[in-house]
């Protein structure tokens, strides 16, 4: 059986014991590998395998965050690039940039938080913060977020939900992470497709 030795600041071994009769004598072999070299390229790799996970996720977030302002910007701008009076602005504009004002600041936060819980996680995994919420708070924020991407592509975003009718215990921000992967993963999927639609519905056991 191997034994590591994992002291701080000393060589890493892999040390076996192997039992043999010579001559009607039991003798037992013990032999030692430097095993340093092996236990660095694993460590190397898991880092790398986790910068990428986080790449990925950040991402995720940061690209709709981005189209989100631009939309935002462009609404507030006129053709030679000045900015609108608050006379030429209607209220559907008004409401529309408030809305992705309000996206961008609470997907901000969660990615914060969820770059710090990365940063953490060497000491040890971070726990979901179980909390009561509702299907809205999950789907309404990612399709807000998303809806500029979809716009953008000539993808068609429609959603069917129950208006806070499903809850749960569950951790926001992380759920917020999946939903925002899974339209993000919809959207790639569908660039270039013609007539491309995504629908999104939540659905309550006994609904017909």
């Amino acid at each position: 059986m191997p034994h590591w030795n994992m002291t701080r600041n000393a060589d890493y071994y892999s040390v076996r014991c192997q039992s043999l009769k010579i001559d009607g004598q039991l003798c037992r072999i013990i032999t030692l590998q430097n095993i340093r070299s092996e236990m660095e390229r694993q460590e190397i790799e898991a880092w790398q395998k986790l910068i990428r996970i986080m790449a990925h996720e950040i991402m995720n977030s940061v690209t709709p965050i981005t189209s989100l302002s631009e939309t935002a910007a462009e609404m507030l701008m006129e053709a030679d690039g000045n900015a609108k009076t608050s006379v030429s602005l209607s209220q559907h504009d008004l409401d529309r940039i408030l809305k992705s004002l309000l996206t961008i600041e609470e997907r901000s936060a969660g990615l914060h938080d969820f770059v710090d819980q990365y940063r953490r996680l060497a000491a040890h995994l971070p726990k979901p913060e179980l909390a009561l919420i509702t299907g809205n708070q999950i789907t309404g924020m990612a399709i807000n977020l998303m809806q500029a991407d979809c716009d953008k592509l000539g993808i068609q975003l429609e959603h069917s939900l129950k208006n806070g009718k499903i809850q749960f215990y569950g951790d926001a921000n992380l759920l917020n992470h999946v939903m925002i992967n899974l339209m993000r993963n919809s959207i790639e999927a569908l660039q270039g497709i013609q007539g491309s639609r995504i629908w999104i519905a939540d659905i309550v056991a006994g609904d017909s």
